[in-house]
């Protein structure tokens, strides 16, 4: 379980639920060019809830494998992560 900030251009429209199945890709560094292969991970939702007082960013905890988990807080850290939802037939 890992839990990452994201501000809400880097979020699916609509509500996330728990159980979603979402994809995390890999963003470019700020002022880099595209990323044409990024990086991707797969996780469901485990929790959705506003940051308490900190910008309008939202928290999403996330079932993710634990080979992935470093690496996923470490983008996230850096602000370096969008968040993709996927249907059920893509998960």
């Amino acid at each position: 379980l890992v839990a990452i900030g994201l501000p809400p251009d880097r979020l699916p429209g609509g509500t996330l639920q728990p159980g979603d199945p979402v994809m995390l890709v890999t963003t470019s560094r700020q002022n880099a060019e595209p990323d044409e292969n990024p990086r991707t991970f797969a996780a469901r939702v485990h929790e959705v809830r506003p940051t308490e007082g900190r910008d309008d960013d939202i928290i999403v905890s996330l079932l993710v494998s634990e080979r992935d988990g470093a690496v996923i807080a470490s983008l996230a850290a850096a602000d370096r992560l969008t968040l993709v939802l996927l249907s059920e037939a893509e998960s």
